[in-house]
């Protein structure tokens, strides 16, 4: 079964709780949001972790649905083989993500998802990413 440190999630920010844990499907989420919102390269442990997505969004590349469900479409890909690469044997095996993101702003990024698991159970995942104010 899935196993990692709980993340919590407050006032916008996320940091991890060292004290709990999660397990079976809320660790699954919780890897498959880490993956998207973390910038592909940025990892030193995993550099092919990541997407492009929200640094896509930035820099103003998603200027219509069209091209926003082509970032999508690239980021569940690129998160669905990184897991699948990455699973151990006790990890909960999924068999394919779908998303699609909205443009909220030119600073936030709301990203809904698909995930099927290989046993058929499905689940929902909706994801806000937005830029840190200065």
């Amino acid at each position: 079964m899935n196993k990692g440190l709980k993340l919590d999630f407050i006032d916008g920010k996320v940091s991890l709780n060292i004290n709990e844990t999660v397990d079976g499907y809320v660790s699954v989420i919780q890897s498959i949001s880490m993956a998207i919102a973390t910038t592909k390269g940025s990892d030193k442990i995993y550099p092919d972790k990541g997407t492009v997505i929200f640094e896509s969004a930035l820099k103003g590349k998603l200027v219509d649905e069209q091209s926003a469900q082509h970032e999508s479409t690239f980021a569940g890909l690129q998160t669905l083989f990184f897991l699948q690469r990455v699973k151990t044997d006790s990890t909960k095996s999924i068999s394919d993500l779908s998303l699609v993101s909205q443009i909220l702003s030119g600073q936030m990024l709301d990203i809904k998802g698909n995930v099927i698991f290989a046993d058929g159970d499905e689940l929902n995942l909706e994801l806000a990413l937005a830029a840190e104010s200065t």
